[in-house]
């Protein structure tokens, strides 16, 4: 996770459910998560995922 105030890359505990590329990506308003959206992903369809920031919960589903 990158913080641009601090100008670091953290590592995160957990990972994607699925590995992307190419894909959208923007912080929750509540800063709890970051939705990630479409993108190249292996096996092709769609697919869409709130990575939690704070935990190590994930959510994902196709659509």
């Amino acid at each position: 996770m990158y913080d641009p105030v601090a100008n670091i890359w953290t590592t995160m505990a957990t990972r994607l459910s699925v590995p992307r590329a190419q894909h959208g990506a923007t912080m929750l308003a509540d800063g709890s998560g970051v939705l990630l959206v479409g993108g190249a992903i292996r096996g092709g369809g769609v697919n869409a995922e709130v990575f939690a920031v704070n935990d190590s919960n994930s959510v994902s589903g196709q659509r």
